[in-house]
């Protein structure tokens, strides 16, 4: 799950438009289809949710908080 808070409305309108569930489906190599975006206006917010690689947790799991995954979305140019 990637949450992305803006600032402000103005902020928030930018990403609204400039970040696609497409690209944010390429970023995190997954299909269209397997994530669920929530534009949340009264907060400033857009929740991404995808399935994990592996468990949390897991001996495999090498991002207990997602933090790589919002590094990848913060490379985007809005």
């Amino acid at each position: 799950m990637i949450d992305i808070f803006a600032e402000s409305k103005a902020a928030y309108e930018q990403i609204l438009s400039g970040l696609t569930t497409a690209q944010a489906a390429q970023i995190s190599q997954a299909s269209e289809l397997e994530i669920k975006r929530f534009d949340l206006p009264d907060l400033n917010a857009i929740k991404l949710s995808l399935a994990r690689p592996e468990v949390q947790g897991s001996l495999k799991d090498r991002d207990m908080h997602g933090a790589s995954w919002a590094a990848l979305l913060a490379e985007v140019v809005l």
